[in-house]
């Protein structure tokens, strides 16, 4: 692999900071940047601009259980079919706190987000936060009114927090599906959550 013949650069996207990329079942390779999504085919190079399209920071990108690309901005995550972007969380395009850090495709057809306010699980169009208590949800309906709500278990929200992993167990940065389709959620404070959907449980 140190052999120079194997190595091509590649000045597309040179200063437009990359920041995640991913493939789709056509073999086309999406790149997400600070200026939007750029897509390649192996010959062109195309800067996504059509109507609706993410033109922000763009944090993660994902293959949908239907093939589509799935991208997520900080604010909500859209979906590409055909030429077209459509919204998926939130379905408008409100700013009401939400940050959004990852987004993965579960074997079970499911959307998964990583999110500042919890993991979001987004199945048949529906969507469920699962958070901690302490994120005080119960009244905002800047929450409430985007999805169906679900509270971590005490076994996660009332076990010893060591000072050094002070963050809240709701701020999610990261979130990974495994070969068993359990998935694995990395919270702001270092601390890990796994869940089969079912079972919550804080593994580290």
């Amino acid at each position: 692999m140190v052999e120079p013949w194997r190595w091509r650069t590649f000045p597309e996207l040179s200063g437009l900071g990359a920041q995640c990329m991913a493939q789709s079942p056509d073999g086309v390779l999406w790149f997400g940047t600070l200026d939007g999504v750029w897509t390649c085919d192996g010959y062109d190079w195309r800067w996504h601009t059509e109507p609706g399209n993410p033109d922000g920071n763009i944090v993660s990108l994902c293959c949908g259980p239907d093939g589509k690309m799935m991208v997520a901005v900080s604010d909500g995550v859209v979906k590409y079919n055909d030429g077209t972007w459509s919204r998926v969380f939130p379905k408008d395009s409100r700013d009401d706190g939400w940050e959004i850090r990852k987004v993965v495709a579960s074997r079970d057809g499911s959307i998964w987000l990583a999110t500042s306010r919890g993991a979001v699980q987004i199945q048949d169009s529906q969507p469920t936060l699962y958070t901690s208590p302490d994120l005080e949800i119960g009244t905002d309906a800047s929450v409430t009114s985007l999805a169906n709500i679900e509270v971590f278990p005490d076994t996660i929200s009332q076990y010893p927090r060591p000072p050094a992993r002070a963050g809240a167990r709701y701020d999610l940065v990261d979130i990974r599906e495994d070969l068993s389709g359990q998935i694995w959620m990395g919270t702001d404070g270092g601390e890990i959550i796994c869940t089969d959907g079912t079972t919550h449980r804080l593994v580290a």
